[in-house]
């Protein structure tokens, strides 16, 4: 994996964001189009996510809060980022009662399988998430009446 070293630093509109920019020349190497999706290791913690173009040619990727507190770093450090692209498959595990339900509805299963994989994924994390059978129910069946709508 190519590496750098960069800056974290303050997302450019706010919003207490973390990003490191990407050198140009990481960049070029790497052929980046579009927000391409990459394998990292940020301060020696393994992310996959994607990269965000800033609109000026360059490319930044975005360091989770829970990156920065397992590497021990904050914004204003210096840190090693290994980088490449990810083409593996990004798949989603849906929780049981999920893919049960997804399953009995044609139109359910149709907005699923056109969900992006964070879309999907945050749906699956607020269902196994829930500490409660109740909470867990009521997630369950929002999630199943906007993939219906």
């Amino acid at each position: 994996m190519p590496s750098f070293k960069g800056v974290l630093s303050a997302t450019p509109r706010g919003g207490g964001g973390t990003l490191v920019p990407i050198p140009r020349q990481v960049a070029a190497n790497l052929g980046l189009k579009g927000m391409p999706k990459v394998q990292a290791v940020i301060a020696g913690q393994p992310y996959r996510g994607s990269l965000m173009p800033m609109g000026d040619g360059t490319y930044c990727l975005g360091v989770l809060k829970s990156i920065q507190e397992a590497a021990g770093v904050k914004q204003g450090d210096t840190v090693t980022v290994e980088l490449e692209l990810d083409t593996a498959p990004r798949l989603v595990e849906l929780p049981a009662d999920l893919a049960k339900a997804i399953a009995r509805d044609k139109k359910a299963t149709a907005a699923w399988d056109a969900l992006s994989y964070t879309n999907k994924k945050e749906m699956s994390r607020s269902l196994e998430e829930a500490k409660q059978s109740e909470t867990r129910k009521r997630r369950l069946a929002a999630a199943l009446e906007k993939l219906r709508a």
